[in-house]
């Protein structure tokens, strides 16, 4: 009553503020379990076209040699236990490139045309 603010409780101050980090938290996590589960398999936003692993070869326990291709680069890569060991980019002819290349995507104009084809046939049946 004499103009002075009421003492504030740590203990409620504290939990306040926990309650705040984990609400955040937990908004974070939500937000990247959904940028996950909904963006296309090929979204830069997640580097999914930058870095393909082409085959694994184990070696022993927790070591494998690993070909991995990033962007236009075939790497030969030592895996260990603790670390991870470039050991030398192969260089791959023309022919060789093509076979790891990706398929080309279908041509649309093929689906139109047979989606076309069946309708036109229902309507000569019907």
């Amino acid at each position: 009553m004499n103009g002075t603010p009421a003492p504030v409780s740590l203990t409620a101050s504290s939990l306040k503020m926990m309650a705040a980090l984990f609400f955040l938290l937990g908004l974070l996590y939500l937000f990247s379990y959904l940028l996950r589960r909904f963006s296309p398999h090929g979204s830069p936003l997640l580097g999914r076209n930058m870095i393909k692993l082409h085959s694994r070869y184990p070696l022993g326990e927790r070591k494998s040699l690993c070909l991995v291709q990033v962007k236009d680069e075939f790497l030969l890569l030592g895996l260990g236990r603790e670390s991870v060991t470039l050991l030398t980019k192969v260089e791959m002819n023309e022919e060789e490139r093509r076979l790891f290349a990706p398929p080309p995507p279908p041509e649309p104009t093929l689906f139109l045309s047979m989606l076309k084809e069946k309708l036109s046939s229902r309507r000569g049946r019907s």
